[in-house]
């Protein structure tokens, strides 16, 4: 595991992890780089017994990174999957603006229907939410091509995913949200007064949904409440709803288990999930003759997922972008002779007059 920078103020952390999986599921892709985490208030706690005066903050931001199987420990050797983000507003002034922000090194795509799945540990078995409201960001630096960076949100524009219930609320990117809410001491049941008393029907919000909540990037909206379309985003910004606090001390302090992108990374097209050597021919393909390549692969767009360069187009200038994601993607490295049937297939679209199509 790569060495985690610890930042200024209590709880900040910055860093980029390695993160080993027990057993991945073949072709998920996870949120695999950290950027920043500063807890709010109340953050969330186990209890040890004996003593149960003695708490252990759920407060290791490496519980984010990775898959579901990715553990890490807390101080008292607890193991734990999660990370608790507090209350919207700081533990203290000192304290940096409270939130969590990763990053995932390849972009995600926004294509058609959900294209995020954020997992919380929102209970099945009884009703117990603590909604988390969540901002996106492209890296830009690349042309929206490259992935995330330990520090590359920094200079980055974060847009709000719009909640399924905003017109009803004040903007949580401005302040804390007032949530009334009533508890059941002895089930431990929450009572959620409107607008967030139907979890069937809250969307764009995290930690909401048991099994995780599912997020369009068609969802997000600019500072002014206007849609806005990103075509990809390497950065997500996770920050509590909330300073409502709950009976035993802590706040409405929503958790992050793990974030899974799931859309195709760029490059991948035979659409099977992951960006190997066995892409390569059928870049090809796509550069050579567009008709059998729709034919052959009908559900992948090769025009956003074989757009290196940022231009709305898959062509002969993207070779480039797509060899250096092959390098630098942990894949296989292609043979040579199946970039040079590449090379090949370039050569030939130029021939036939194909540079840029307007």
């Amino acid at each position: 595991m790569a060495g985690v920078r610890v930042g200024s103020g209590v709880g900040a952390f910055c860093g980029v992890v390695s993160v080993a999986l027990g057993s991945p599921v073949v072709g998920a892709r996870y949120a695999d780089v950290l950027g920043a985490y500063s807890p709010g208030a109340g953050v969330d706690a186990v209890f040890h017994s004996p003593p149960l005066e003695s708490p252990e903050l759920y407060d290791n931001p490496l519980a984010a990174l990775g898959g579901p199987e990715e553990e890490v420990a807390l101080s008292a050797g607890t193991m734990t999957t999660f990370v608790s983000l507090g209350s919207h507003s700081p533990a203290s002034g000192n304290d940096p603006a409270p939130g969590l922000i990763v990053g995932f090194s390849q972009p995600v795509l926004n294509l058609a229907g959900a294209d995020l799945r954020i997992v919380g540990n929102s209970p099945d078995s009884f009703v117990f939410y603590e909604p988390g409201f969540i901002e996106v960001a492209r890296e830009t630096t690349s042309g929206g091509v490259g992935g995330a960076s330990p520090e590359g949100w920094m200079d980055e524009t974060f847009f709000l995913i719009r909640p399924s219930n905003f017109s009803a609320i004040t903007d949580p990117r401005l302040g804390p949200v007032e949530i009334d809410v009533e508890t059941d001491m002895n089930t431990f049941e929450l009572t959620y007064g409107p607008p967030f008393e139907d979890r069937e029907a809250l969307s764009g919000y995290f930690d909401v949904t048991f099994g995780g909540d599912l997020i369009d990037l068609d969802w997000a909206i600019d500072p002014d409440g206007d849609p806005v379309h990103l075509s990809d985003i390497a950065y997500i910004r996770l920050r509590a709803v909330s300073d409502s606090p709950l009976p035993w001390g802590s706040a409405l302090s929503p958790e992050v288990d793990y974030i899974e992108a799931l859309t195709p990374p760029r490059g991948d097209m035979n659409g099977d999930g992951v960006l190997d050597a066995f892409d390569v021919s059928v870049f090809e393909l796509a550069l050579a003759d567009r008709e059998a390549f729709v034919s052959t692969y009908p559900g992948v767009a090769a025009e956003v997922i074989g757009d290196f360069t940022g231009d709305g187009l898959l062509d002969a200038f993207d070779v480039a972008g797509f060899e250096a994601a092959l390098a630098g993607g942990g894949s296989a490295a292609p043979e040579p002779g199946s970039l040079a049937l590449l090379a090949l297939g370039v050569m030939a679209l130029s021939k036939r007059g194909g540079g840029r199509r307007r």
